[in-house]
């Protein structure tokens, strides 16, 4: 309850700061002029942001690979996107929530997917301040009095992501998660086992992308000097961490622009600032929703497109082997094979003989024999071929001579000479 009381009542405080500030600067905010090119710029600002977006997702995998939980890129991205819009739902948790519930769909225990989802916003908050301290750095030149704190700053931050420290503060930060989204988890066993170089470094592309999508949103309406880039980019880090650590304030709206109005008021027109900070929230949640929407209409296109697939290769493809085994069955195949079986059964093993007597008597010339029924016995087999219907068989052209044919059937002395014949009275 006390908790509850604090985090309203500085969500209250961020709120009122803000709009005392819009109104004691409202008329420089109002001098500002919206052009055909500020809409360009901030169309630029949006693709830069949402970019990052999907980067960050992709990065995530990576971070899911350091703790023996590997997933996909695309899968990561896609759960990432879908989820990241819940984080503006009041207790800024529920995109934490949403993704720790993915990872568990796909078969990682409770406390993996914990220690999974929590370990990515500490590699952010690390890669921001990192980057805070480079662009400070950078800023303050050669004077130590930001030089030493800048370095200090960096330093701590790369031994912080060590696994030697960083591994207990993922146990706490797991425990107290799952308290919060009702669950009951073990996760000492859960640990990196080596430094996490590729995620810092993406968790580092994502940030500096961020600033670059706040730079050109500033850009969009008036022109920045080559000198305001790293105290730009410096104070968007600082301002982007303070968003994400604070507690109670839904996808760090308010404290991201108290913050950032109250470390460039000196060096950014009050006006300009003011604008650049409302715009590149709106731009910021548009992003998010554009990269959740386009998800959304990815996966209705292909469940639209799933019934059409299967249409397709139920009208391109063959059929089945086992359907293409047996041949359908028509009225003129079926009277075939009924005719097939009948006459297989009229030939009997006894008649075989008879077959054979035919065979070697007609392949000598010799006219087929007739049996008919012997006196031996009435267990003797008696084979009787019936008699050719004459009117079935076909009549053939004759292709003998007349002389030939007088001649009768062929003697011994057919295959001799023959004599020459001449004829008589000539």
């Amino acid at each position: 309850m006390v908790k509850r009381i604090l985090r309203w009542l500085l969500f209250g405080g961020i709120l009122f700061f803000l709009a005392k500030t819009l109104k004691d600067h409202w008329q420089d905010v109002s001098n500002l002029q919206i052009t055909g090119a500020t809409f360009a710029l901030l169309t630029i600002a949006l693709g830069i942001t949402l970019i990052a977006h999907i980067w960050s997702g992709w990065v995530w995998h990576w971070i899911l690979r350091t703790i023996d939980q590997p997933r996909d890129g695309r899968w990561s991205t896609v759960v990432y996107l879908k989820t990241n819009i819940a984080k503006y739902l009041p207790g800024n948790v529920w995109h934490f929530y949403g993704r720790v519930r993915a990872l568990q769909a796909t078969g990682s225990s409770t406390g993996a997917a914990i220690v999974g989802v929590v370990l990515e916003p500490l590699l952010m908050a690390a890669a921001a301040l990192g980057l805070a301290a480079i662009s400070f750095s950078i800023t303050a030149g050669s004077d130590w009095r930001y030089l030493l704190p800048c370095a200090v700053a960096l330093v701590a931050m790369l031994v912080a992501v060590h696994p030697r420290f960083l591994n207990p503060v993922l146990r706490k930060l797991g425990i107290a998660k799952a308290k919060a989204q009702g669950l009951t988890v073990i996760t000492s066993t859960l640990r990196l086992r080596s430094y996490p170089w590729r995620s810092l470094l993406g968790e580092l592309g994502f940030v500096v992308l961020r600033g670059l999508g706040f730079m050109m949103t500033m850009v969009a309406l008036q022109a920045l000097q080559p000198s305001q880039f790293f105290p730009v980019l410096g104070a968007f880090s600082v301002a982007w961490l303070f968003g994400l650590v604070v507690p109670g304030a839904p996808g760090g709206v308010g404290v991201f622009e108290a913050v950032a109005i109250a470390l460039l008021g000196h060096q950014i027109p009050s006006g300009l600032l003011i604008s650049s900070v409302a715009l590149y929230r709106l731009i910021s949640t548009l992003a998010e929703a554009l990269g959740a929407g386009l998800i959304w209409l990815e996966e209705r296109i292909a469940d639209f497109m799933t019934p059409v697939g299967k249409a397709k290769r139920t009208i391109l493809l063959p059929p089945p082997k086992d359907e293409t085994s047996q041949p359908a069955s028509t009225p003129l195949a079926d009277k075939i094979g009924a005719d097939a079986s009948t006459t297989a059964e009229a030939i009997s093993p006894q008649s075989a003989p008879s077959l054979e007597n035919s065979n070697s008597s007609e392949s000598v010339g010799e006219p087929p024999t007739e049996y008919v029924e012997s006196d031996a016995g009435a267990d003797a087999p008696a084979v009787v071929t019936p008699e050719k219907d004459k009117s079935a068989a076909p009549i053939l052209p004759s292709v003998l001579s007349q002389s030939a044919a007088n001649e009768g059937e062929p003697t011994s002395q057919s295959f001799g000479p023959r004599k020459k014949r001449w004829p008589i009275g000539k």
